[in-house]
């Protein structure tokens, strides 16, 4: 079954900027993907999943965003949480 999550969440960007160091015109795509890479992570973990898809990200303790070419949480992926 597929599911659409779709929520809104308000940052303080300074604060993420401050901890992630990203620049302030990336701090909306860095939150959007670092939600998406920690439900798709815990439904992973969970085997909630119908495909098993290995993640090819490497976590970096400095940025929370996955590689965007990983199937499981990068772009253009094929099981979309």
């Amino acid at each position: 079954m597929k599911v659409q999550v779709d929520f809104t969440v308000d940052i303080d960007a300074t604060a993420w900027i401050n901890n992630y160091g990203c620049g302030a015109h990336e701090v909306r795509e860095d939150v959007q993907g670092y939600v998406k890479y920690i439900v798709v992570s815990q439904l992973a973990k969970m085997d909630a999943l119908t495909e098993e898809i290995d993640c090819s990200c490497v976590e970096l303790e400095y940025s929370p965003i996955p590689d965007p070419a990983c199937p499981l949480h990068g772009e253009g992926e094929t099981n979309d949480p």
